[in-house]
C-alpha cells in the first residue's frame, strides 16, 4: 500500500525556501565562507526562512 503525504501551501512554501538555500550554498558555499563570517551567511539563512510568502512575492515582481 503506497503512503500519501499532504503538503500544506506553507509546508510547501518553507520546503521551497530550503530548496532555494540548499542550491545558493551548493552554488557559492566556498565564495560565501572566504567573503563572510558564519554567523552573517546564518542570519542571511534566517532572514530567508523567515520571509512570508506575500513579501516573496513582492520580491519577485
Amino acid at each position: 500500500m503506497d503512503t500519501v503525504f499532504t503538503m500544506t501551501n506553507e509546508e510547501k512554501f518553507t520546503a521551497f525556501k530550503q530548496q532555494l538555500i540548499q542550491n545558493n550554498n551548493d552554488i557559492y558555499s566556498e565564495e560565501l565562507q572566504q567573503k563572510y563570517v558564519e554567523e552573517t551567511i546564518k542570519q542571511y539563512n534566517d532572514n530567508w526562512m523567515n520571509l512570508s510568502e506575500e513579501d516573496y512575492v513582492k520580491l519577485k515582481k
